[in-house]
């Protein structure tokens, strides 16, 4: 169970760290290249045509996000609480994945490395933001799972009901023949007695 726990825990912070990850090299080439047409040409040329595929990177992070706070507020609601979100030194990979990130996008575009490619302007910024951005997404991890936490606990105590099998109105054999015979007679059970006609 413990593993399940930091499994969906992870399920929580993954998605943020990687957005933080991409808005880091988005930021990065953005601000290090005003001009749309050169920014697009260094994108193409440095590897990142993989850029186009971003939206559906989000769609999947935020359905991940969903489904983790999804359960982590059911686990909170039946009182077994899940584990906190991964410490705060996971953060510190986001600069290092970043590198690597860098790193592999030219050795798979163009065969090779050069040592000046750590040195371009737009590395230098994309890699100045990953820290704060980790820190960032860490933060709002933890935010939503005490969020999670929170409304479990408060379905738990005003709704427990909810939680369980609903309970189904019980229908008797004396309310059905009551309404039997008001339709087959077209009068209601409250008229006079049936042994007075």
């Amino acid at each position: 169970m413990g593993t399940l726990k930091r499994g969906l825990s992870l399920a929580l912070t993954a998605p943020l760290l990687t957005m933080g990850l991409l808005a880091g090299h988005s930021l990065g080439y953005r601000w290090a290249v005003a001009d749309p047409h050169a920014r697009a040409h260094l994108l193409q040329e440095s590897g990142h045509s993989y850029f186009d595929y971003v939206p559906l990177v989000l769609a999947i992070g935020l359905t991940l996000i969903a489904a983790a706070l999804v359960s982590r507020g059911r686990a909170a609601a039946l009182g077994d609480p899940e584990s906190a979100s991964p410490p705060w030194l996971f953060g510190l990979l986001a600069p290092i994945a970043f590198l690597v990130q860098e790193l592999l996008e030219r050795l798979i575009h163009a065969g090779q490395v050069h040592p000046s490619t750590l040195m371009e302007p737009a590395v230098l910024i994309g890699l100045a933001l990953q820290l704060p951005l980790a820190l960032i997404a860490l933060l709002l991890a933890s935010l939503l799972a005490q969020a999670a936490d929170v409304v479990g606990e408060t379905l738990a105590d005003g709704s427990q009901p909810c939680l369980t099998q609903p309970s189904l109105p019980v229908l008797r054999a004396s309310d059905v023949l009551a309404a039997q015979r008001v339709s087959t007679r077209g009068w209601s059970e409250r008229g006079p007695p049936f042994d007075s006609f």
